[in-house]
This record gives C-alpha cells, sequence and structure tokens, in this order.
C-alpha cells in the first residue's frame, strides 16, 4: 500500500473514531436524512452537528444534496456500510 493511501486511510479512521460522527453514520446507513432530522435523531444543537458533518464531508465520507433550503446527507461510498458492519461484528458481536 502506498504512503498516501496509509494516510487517507488513517485520516478517515479517525474521523469516523469518534462517537458522535460513528452514530452519525450509523443513522445515514439507514438512508438519506436532512440536517434537521439528524439533530432530533441526535439530541444536539445543529451548530455541533454542522461542525462534525463538515469533518466527514471534508474526508469524503458524507455528500450533500440540496433541496430547497434543506441540506441531506447520504454516505459517499457504499462500501462504507460494510465497514461499519465488519466492525460491529469485531467489536460488538460476542
Amino acid at each position: 500500500m502506498k504512503t498516501a493511501h496509509i494516510e487517507k486511510s488513517a485520516d478517515c479512521i479517525k474521523a469516523i473514531s469518534h462517537p458522535f460522527r460513528l452514530t452519525v453514520l450509523a443513522l445515514l446507513a439507514e438512508g438519506e436524512m436532512n440536517v434537521q432530522e439528524l439533530t432530533k435523531a441526535l439530541g444536539t444543537s445543529q451548530s455541533n452537528l454542522s461542525q462534525h458533518l463538515s469533518q466527514m464531508r471534508s474526508r469524503g465520507l458524507v455528500t450533500t444534496r440540496r433541496e430547497g433550503n434543506m441540506i441531506y446527507y447520504t454516505i459517499t461510498n457504499p462500501k462504507m456500510l460494510k465497514l461499519m458492519a465488519l466492525m460491529k461484528e469485531v467489536f460488538c458481536e460476542g
């Protein structure tokens, strides 16, 4: 594996290692959600959520779609769902 790939992988893993961001990804694994839906589901402020979403977006983990004044978020790469399932299998099952 090239050094650049290792660094990008480490950066993305660091981004999803935060419990809040991992929770956001778990919600988005169920389907596209807008900021208001995420804020309500997470019980957090919109500014806190926006900071975390910005970090994930800058790393290419999530993408956005605008509809009117609503911004919808989705997981960019469907393979992330496989990664999340594997993490659940490795770390959460007895």
